[in-house]
Order: C-alpha cells, then sequence, then structure tokens
C-alpha cells in the first residue's frame, strides 16, 4: 500500500512525499537480513525531481524505515527497527 504526495514547480521540477507499507508476515517476497521471521516495515520519503530532458530524471530522496521487529541493520551492524537512506539516482528510457 503506499500514497503519494506531489507539487510541481514547473514542467521540469517537483518535490514529493511517499508513505509506504510492506507486510509480508510469510516471507515469501521479502528476507529480512537478520533470520527475522516475516516482514512488515512502514516507509516514508521526501524527493526532488529534476526533468533533465524527455527521456532522463535525476532525483534527489530521503527515505526512513520503521518495523516493530529488527529487521534492518544500523551502522554499528547491529539489529534494528529503523533505517535511513539518502539516494540520488538518474533514471533514463527509452
Amino acid at each position: 500500500m503506499n500514497a503519494i504526495i506531489q507539487y510541481k514547480f514547473n514542467r521540469k521540477a517537483a518535490l514529493a512525499f511517499r508513505a509506504e507499507y510492506f507486510d509480508d508476515a510469510d516471507g515469501v517476497q521479502i528476507v529480512a537480513n537478520n533470520n527475522v521471521n516475516g516482514f512488515n516495515s512502514f516507509s516514508s520519503g521526501f524527493c526532488f525531481n529534476y526533468k533533465v530532458n524527455k527521456n532522463a530524471l535525476f532525483r534527489l530522496e530521503s527515505r526512513s524505515y520503521y518495523s516493530e521487529k529488527n529487521v534492518y541493520i544500523d551502522r554499528k551492524r547491529n539489529p534494528s527497527q529503523w533505517a535511513q537512506l539518502f539516494v540520488a539516482n538518474l533514471c533514463v528510457w527509452f
């Protein structure tokens, strides 16, 4: 399940907020990194999208993840309920 809210500044630039919930209680599609049975997680993030041209999109994104179980691994390699990512990518399509 997910929801996205987006504000377009112009034809090339936009800011978006996305929230998602993942639930795979039987571990069929998602396997946790630290032998926890089942997986459920809430995720939210902000991203800035810039359309470079008609076939390319540059994105800066900050995402936070939370689970009731320790399904993530922190910087010290310890099990954790939280994870944070900062990502930059360039999407190109033909």
